[in-house]
């Protein structure tokens, strides 16, 4: 082996082992953050190997299957279309996207909806930056304004959108409900909420207490029902409310999707270390991760403010 070649092996191994090093630090952050900031740290764990899930865009969601043989690209691509969809995005619109991870769904929907302005709020400002920077970079910030903000203290005046959305985000918001009347507040006559989110299938003694889901990551608060998801959205003020599931389009077909996914070279040699390690433990027995997730709902959501 020549010494350039030794000195380009040897430089890639201490690069691997240096981002696997800092991101176990930031990992511990994650772990050791108040409650309040856990979501934004996990977030800034995610940022510095932002393209962890697919291998062509930076989504961060589950996605939505409706046929096999899907990419998890495709699927979460598919996932942004359905919420579009629900919501009624169209021309004109002004859309409130809320938890927008990188801002890939606000892409393709201001390419296939042409709504007059998406603003995109976030708690990560690694994803901010990333939205921001593309948007520069595609000439698009005359139509797409990424923000640092919370989403149960909306930086805006009442009556400012058409359309608020949270694509896979709402049940990280401490809490939802707060969340709810902030998105009613800022909505005018007619506007629609529109929600992509993680719910329990039922609610057990013990799964309201289990600290996976109170620990930060998911507000106990969060934590009810589909129908006691529509009876909120109801006592908030809203009407036309409708809460579907899609759960059979996402948990088994990304299971069965990321179970091979984890085993490839390519995805081995990207992840860092602490992403892969938890990816391949709850993956490893598919039996009990198929169990786990049949526990839990995963629902489309849309309401109205009555006009």
């Amino acid at each position: 082996m020549s010494s350039g070649v030794e000195f380009s092996v040897t430089t890639s191994v201490i690069g691997k082992v240096t981002r696997d090093v800092l991101e176990i630090g930031r990992a511990i952050r994650v772990v050791a953050a108040p409650p309040a900031k856990r979501v934004q740290r996990l977030y800034e764990l995610l940022y510095h190997q932002s393209n962890l899930m697919g291998d062509e865009t930076s989504y961060v969601n589950m996605g939505y299957w409706p046929r096999e043989s899907m990419t998890i690209d495709e699927a979460s691509q598919a996932l942004a279309d359905l919420v579009a969809d629900a919501g009624e995005f169209g021309p004109g619109d002004r859309i409130l996207d809320v938890g927008f991870g990188y801002g890939d769904q606000d892409f393709r929907w201001l390419e296939t909806c042409k709504p007059e302005k998406i603003v995109g709020v976030n708690v990560t400002p690694g994803q901010v930056r990333a939205a921001r920077e593309r948007a520069r970079a595609e000439s698009a910030t005359r139509h797409l304004e990424f923000r640092e903000g919370v989403a149960t203290a909306l930086p805006f005046p009442d009556e400012t959108f058409d359309k608020v959305v949270a694509l896979e985000s709402a049940f990280h918001f401490s809490t939802r409900d707060q969340f709810f009347a902030q998105a009613f507040r800022v909505l005018r006559p007619g506007g629609l909420l529109v929600t992509a989110d993680v719910i329990p299938f039922e609610v057990e003694e013990k799964d309201s207490a289990d600290p996976e889901k109170t620990s930060g990551i998911v507000p106990k608060a969060n934590w009810y029902t589909r129908d006691v998801y529509a009876e909120r959205l109801n006592t908030t003020g809203f009407h036309e409310v409708d809460v579907r599931s899609i759960r059979e389009h996402v948990w088994e077909p990304w299971r069965l999707y990321m179970s091979r996914k984890v085993q490839s070279p390519a995805f081995r040699s990207r992840a860092g270390i602490v992403y892969r390690t938890v990816l391949r433990r709850g993956l490893r027995d598919g039996d009990k991760l198929k169990s786990e997730l049949a526990k839990i709902d995963y629902v489309v959501a849309v309401a109205r403010k009555k006009a």
